[in-house]
C-alpha cells in the first residue's frame, strides 16, 4: 500500500505498544512520502481524516464503526465480526481496495450503529443534559464523592491538577 503512492497512510499505535514496533514503523514512515507516523493519545483527529481503519483486535474498531466507515482486521478474535477480517497479510491490498470501492460490510456496520448509536439528529448531548437535570431534580447532587486515592490521582493527572 505504501509503495503504490495511491494512499495516504497514517500509522497510530496504542500508547503502550512495544517500543521496537514503534521504532520500526516510525522508520518505515520516513521512507515513504505518503506514510505518516502519528503520536499522542488523541485518536479522534485520525478518525475524522480516515476513510478506513486497519487494526488488530482492539476496542478502537467499535468506536470507528460508529462513524460508518470500513474496517479491516487481521485474524481478529471477536466472536461477532461485522467488518472485513482477513486471514493472510497478503490479502490486505485487495481488501483495502475492495472496501473503499464496494464497501461490502455496510449493512453489517449499519446494524452495529443502529444498536449502539441510533440517533443522527445531533441532539445526543441535549438528551444527556436533560437526563442529568432530571436525575438531579429527583436525587439531588451528592455532597461528597467516595473516590479511592488511586482514582483521585488518575483524575488529577488527566485534568493536570
Amino acid at each position: 500500500l505504501a509503495t503504490t503512492g495511491k494512499f495516504i497512510i497514517n500509522i497510530k499505535f496504542h500508547d503502550l505498544m512495544a517500543k521496537a514496533f514503534i521504532d520500526y514503523y516510525k522508520a518505515l514512515s520516513e521512507r515513504y512520502p505518503n506514510v505518516f507516523f502519528k503520536e499522542g493519545r488523541d485518536i479522534v483527529a485520525q478518525f475524522i481524516v480516515a476513510d478506513l481503519l486497519i487494526s488488530d483486535t482492539s476496542s478502537v474498531i467499535y468506536e470507528f464503526l460508529l462513524l460508518d466507515k470500513p474496517v479491516i482486521t487481521l485474524n481478529n478474535i471477536s466472536e461477532n465480526i461485522r467488518w472485513d477480517d482477513i486471514k493472510n497479510p497478503e490479502e490486505l491490498s485487495t481488501a483495502v481496495i475492495n472496501n473503499l470501492k464496494t464497501d461490502p460490510f455496510k449493512k453489517q456496520r449499519a446494524a452495529v450503529i443502529a444498536a449502539y448509536h441510533p440517533y443522527h439528529d445531533g441532539k445526543s448531548s441535549e438528551r444527556m443534559v436533560d437526563a442529568i437535570k432530571n436525575y438531579i431534580s429527583k436525587n439531588g447532587v451528592p455532597e461528597k464523592r467516595n473516590l479511592s486515592l488511586f482514582r483521585k490521582y488518575k483524575i488529577n493527572k488527566i485534568f493536570k491538577r
